[in-house]
């Protein structure tokens, strides 16, 4: 606001000299100055306040003496670990939205004292293991050779996935206007929908698709002056055609990224593809056994921290498979014959009285096989069918949530919202912090 001379003495159009005016002008500008002032500090407080609460959702903790585990809220969706050597900080995978990821960065820094970041490792090349590269353009990033071009091919297809989180966001956010928002689950649910939000954001805007700089086929090992860390390829026909393991046998602790699963953990094994990876898959445990000696933790992004003879029970339980593949002969190929003879009804009748309840050993039963069956019937628009294949699933492998969640879909698909919902819910039982199911059930109740 301009300011008159105060010699000026002719009056203006509100009746008052120039001196008057300009008296009324200052104390008016300081008026709107103190305004503004108040008015920027509450905004910048605001602001702070936002950023702050988005702080303090970084967790982080201290799995060995030289392992920390950073990520966001309460669970393990959205992770990295860093590793501190005498040659410098290595990063284990980097998240799914670089803006989290330069605050897990700002938390390891000051955490560890330091900032040296030497190498930057992705498990494989999803998302939500790599989008966070770009933070640590410092670091050499190191992956499998066929992981960038797994990432560009996402990246540049990603739209529809974009859009489907979006929508569970949007879904997840009216749900949050119905729960009190001093609440646990609010909470929760909040946390665990912030990294996805800003993925989201990020995609169109401000991600830098960040690809690895040094890659490998099959095993690496980095020597970091006081521990070594060994890359080792875990084969195809898994996760990924990228997927490795990382151990460092002077911790005892093996980063499997997406390989390792609590529940489920053979669900892509089935016998049309399998036969031609169990070597490859056998001879990567046995080598990261055999240089670990006895394995504490493994880190199962998605899982959580897994006890360390998950591992020894991984390594066993596909050499028995193995073994059955090789000798034996599968029970679904049996259950395929007898549909085509006496029809679905009875066939699942003499299946489960043969080799569920009898556990005949000639035969062997893997849920892939029962799954890509499941699958067949589906194609076909045979709902009820692939159901009722579902429920021998669970009585087959009573530890699976892929067999009820698998029904939900299928009830979605065949419009049934009511099972649906109660197939739903009914898998909360078993994983009550899935909130991909939880927005379902939502958008199902709200008829969206």
């Amino acid at each position: 606001m301009r300011i008159h001379s105060v010699g000026t003495k002719r009056p203006n159009a509100w009746g008052l000299y120039d001196n008057e005016c300009s008296s009324l002008r200052i104390e008016e500008n300081m008026k709107i100055k103190t305004l503004l002032l108040a008015w920027i500090i509450m905004s910048f407080s605001v602001i702070l306040s936002a950023r702050t609460n988005e702080l303090d959702a970084v967790n982080g903790y201290w799995l060995t003496d030289r392992i920390f585990i950073v990520g966001y809220g309460a669970g393990h969706d959205d992770m990295i670990a860093a590793i501190q050597t005498a040659k410098g900080i290595v990063i284990i995978d980097t998240g799914m939205s670089h803006s989290v990821t330069a605050d897990y960065r700002a938390v390891i820094e000051r955490e560890l004292g330091r900032s040296d970041f030497k190498y930057v490792i992705n498990t494989h090349h999803h998302d939500d293991h790599t989008y966070g590269n770009q933070v640590f353009r410092e670091a050499e990033i190191i992956a499998h050779h066929n992981m960038a071009t797994q990432m560009i091919n996402d990246y540049e297809n990603g739209g529809p996935y974009i859009q489907q989180v979006n929508e569970r966001n949007d879904q997840l956010r009216q749900l949050l206007q119905t729960l009190d928002k001093d609440s646990d689950q609010y909470t929760n649910i909040n946390n665990w929908m912030y990294p996805f939000q800003k993925m989201c954001e990020e995609f169109e805007s401000t991600l830098e698709l960040t690809l690895p700089t040094l890659t490998f086929t099959e095993n690496l090992i980095l020597d970091m002056g006081d521990l070594s860390i060994e890359l080792a390829y875990f084969g195809p026909g898994f996760h990924t055609n990228n997927s490795i393991m990382v151990s460092i046998p002077e911790e005892q602790v093996v980063f499997m990224g997406d390989l390792a699963r609590q529940y489920d953990q053979y669900y892509p094994v089935n016998s049309k593809t399998s036969g031609q990876y169990f070597d490859s898959w056998i001879q990567s445990l046995t080598q990261i056994l055999k240089t670990n000696g006895n394995v504490r933790h493994i880190v199962a992004y998605h899982e959580g921290i897994l006890p360390g003879k998950h591992l020894i029970s991984f390594h066993n339980n596909l050499m028995k498979m193995q073994n059955n593949f090789q000798h034996n002969k599968s029970a679904v190929d049996s259950l395929r014959i007898l549909i085509s003879e006496s029809g679905l009804p009875k066939a699942l009748d003499l299946f489960e009285n043969q080799f569920i309840d009898k556990k005949n050993t000639s035969f062997y039963i893997w849920i892939g096989d029962l799954m890509a069956l499941v699958g067949e019937f589906q194609e076909n628009g045979q709902y009820d069918e692939a159901v009722s294949l579902l429920k021998m699933c669970e009585k087959a492998f009573p530890n699976s949530s892929m067999a009820i969640s698998r029904q939900g879909r299928i009830f979605v698909e065949k419009g049934d919202r009511k099972s649906a919902i109660e197939i739903y819910k009914r898998y909360l039982h078993k994983k009550p912090d899935n909130y991909y199911t939880i927005a379902r059930i939502f958008k199902l109740e709200n008829h969206q």
